[in-house]
């Protein structure tokens, strides 16, 4: 086994990428005595090496959690309700009256018809 900070020779080259990159998960049991936790991997958040990828962040304390939330947030919700009200009230209004008128009929027809049973005495 290579242990990080052993002396490589010539005829050792080929071990030279393995020495590198195990350089990061150093210290097995032959050489450093620090145990399984050392060799069972990387840290999180460091478990690949991305390459050509750019990533941006913010800190926290830079950001802001409701920026404008009531100055254009609240009109902009009312103006795109107006914006869309024409075209989704309809099908609503249409389908309530539908429904109304529905519940009504079936009610009338349940009930019996009292012409039909004044002669029964």
């Amino acid at each position: 086994m290579v242990c990080p900070g052993s002396v490589l020779t010539v005829s050792q080259s080929g071990f030279r990428l393995y020495r590198k990159w195990r350089k990061e998960a150093s210290g097995s049991r032959d050489c450093g005595g620090r145990g399984a936790a050392a060799t069972m991997g990387r840290e999180f958040g460091k478990l690949s090496r991305v390459r050509h990828v750019i990533v941006y962040g913010l800190s926290p304390f830079e950001q802001q959690a409701f920026p404008h939330y009531f100055s254009k947030g609240v009109p902009n919700v009312l103006r795109r309700i107006q914006a869309t009200i024409l075209r989704a009230a309809p099908p609503f209004v249409a389908f309530y009256l539908v429904y109304t008128w529905g519940t009504q009929e079936f009610e009338r027809s349940r009930r019996k018809n009292p012409a039909a049973y004044e002669n029964d005495s």
